[in-house]
């Protein structure tokens, strides 16, 4: 006879079979019954929920970040396989035009080479570079950035792939140039 406030059950494995008797009160409260009375699964709910959670969390947060900065990510070789809206509105680019190739057409003359290949040798090493870059839009102007590059590792400890964050600081950089002009044009009045 069985007692409906107990349920004994046995979960197969390969290895060897186990039997176990539970309070249906608790069992009902962080378990779930799958299957019949002969074969039973029992699922942790609560390893579900904290899953879902953690999945919901990562989708607000990418928002966050979607809304705040210019995103863009890449396989190991350089090649983009993600931006974000933002990298589209500054760039002029659209995502189709992007997406398969490395961010070289982004690349001002301006910027000394040694900067990428900086950026490459501390990025492979599974180091975040951080620096300011100065890059073309579509239509020639330009804008600059403060770029973070951060690999993303694998299980394994290898790089999988990289997600550069960059904040639009044109702007800053105009005034920046501004006060400094300025500043000479004091400095020459002074002397004279």
């Amino acid at each position: 006879k069985i007692n409906p406030n107990s349920l004994t059950c046995a979960a197969v494995s390969p290895a060897k079979k186990l039997f176990l008797r539970v309070n249906r009160k608790t069992l009902n409260n962080k378990y779930r019954i799958i299957g019949s009375p002969n074969k039973i699964n029992i699922d942790k709910i609560e390893e579900r929920r904290s899953y879902k959670r953690a999945i919901q969390l990562l989708d607000q947060y990418k928002i966050v970040v979607d809304n705040s900065a210019i995103v863009s990510k890449t396989d190991r070789k350089g090649i983009i396989n993600y931006v974000n809206d933002k990298f589209c509105e500054i760039s002029g680019y659209s995502k189709d035009e992007v997406l398969g190739i490395t961010h070289s057409f982004l690349k001002h003359p301006d910027n000394p080479p040694q900067i990428y290949k900086d950026m490459w040798r501390t990025i492979t090493k599974k180091d975040i570079w951080k620096g300011k870059v100065k890059n073309l839009k579509k239509d020639g102007s330009t804008y600059i950035v403060d770029a973070v590059v951060v690999p993303i590792m694998n299980n394994q400890g290898k790089i999988e792939e990289y997600i550069s964050l960059r904040t639009d600081i044109t702007e800053l950089e105009a005034y920046k140039t501004i006060l400094e002009n300025e500043l000479t044009h004091s400095k020459d009045n002074l002397e004279d």
